[in-house]
């Protein structure tokens, strides 16, 4: 069996401590400050089964631990979940299945990002914004959600005979419906009940989430051309990711 490298078991020391991190926010701590100061040498040590002399090898004190750890989190996880949202979409266009409605993909990004470990990450670290490692982390994953998210909306708005009320622009849109998501899932962290799918038998599941998505668009969108009635085509989706959302060709939800 290959002997395992020093970077390697530093690796492993870390993944436990993203571990206890993510442990840490599901039972009570009073007063737990920064959410790393949870994180303790100690307990790495124990759940490794190693001393905790072993881990000072590594480190020369907990807060280097904790320098790494910070490092480690924002370096490995994807803070804003769009590793999380591109999976998402990957399953909802797979075979020959027309295109979803955007309920149906709203409810699917909701179900992936709520019970994402990359959520429990991304809070953890808003309390360090004043690291210029992890604010430059958060503005670099944020801009990579709204190249994700702005070919779809510009679709979704373009197939459907609608039009964004001016001066409204795309990015404000993505931002609305990104803090609304963010809001979502930790109301859902805090209790399964908190967002409870609202009861729509005609129109099959409606989660909180899809509902908001729905009158944000329509808040911030018009009929371009009530006259015009055309249908989504999967064809006509640009380049990012391939897909194009059908929201009720144009007609009110």
């Amino acid at each position: 069996m290959p002997r395992i490298s020093l970077e390697q078991r530093r690796e492993s020391y870390l993944d436990i401590g993203c571990t206890l991190l993510e442990e840490s926010y599901h039972s009570a701590v009073p007063n737990a400050g920064l959410a790393l100061s949870q994180v303790k040498l100690a307990d790495v040590a124990d759940r490794c089964g190693v001393t905790k002399g072993a881990l000072y090898h590594l480190w020369g004190s907990q807060e280097e631990y904790w320098d790494d750890l910070l490092s480690y989190l924002v370096r490995t996880n994807t803070l804003l979940g769009v590793t999380g949202i591109t999976a998402a979409i990957a399953e909802l266009f797979q075979g020959d299945e027309p295109p979803p409605t955007v309920r149906e993909f709203a409810n699917a990004v909701f179900d992936s990002l709520s019970t994402s470990q990359s959520l429990v990450h991304s809070v953890s670290l808003f309390s360090y914004l004043a690291d210029q490692e992890v604010h430059d982390s958060f503005v670099t994953e944020f801009e990579g959600s709204i190249a994700l998210i702005t070919p779809i909306l510009e679709s979704l708005i373009s197939q459907t005979n609608r039009k964004l009320i001016e001066p409204h622009s795309m990015l404000e849109l993505v931002v609305a419906l990104s803090a609304l998501l963010q809001g979502f899932c930790l109301q859902r962290r805090l209790g399964e009940e908190r967002t409870a799918d609202l009861a729509n038998q005609d129109e099959g599941r409606l989660t909180l989430f899809a509902a908001g998505v729905e009158a944000l668009i329509l808040s911030y969108t018009e009929p371009q051309d009530p006259t015009a009635n055309k249908p989504v085509d999967r064809t006509d989706t640009p380049g990012v990711l391939e897909v194009v959302l059908h929201f009720g060709a144009g007609e009110p939800i």
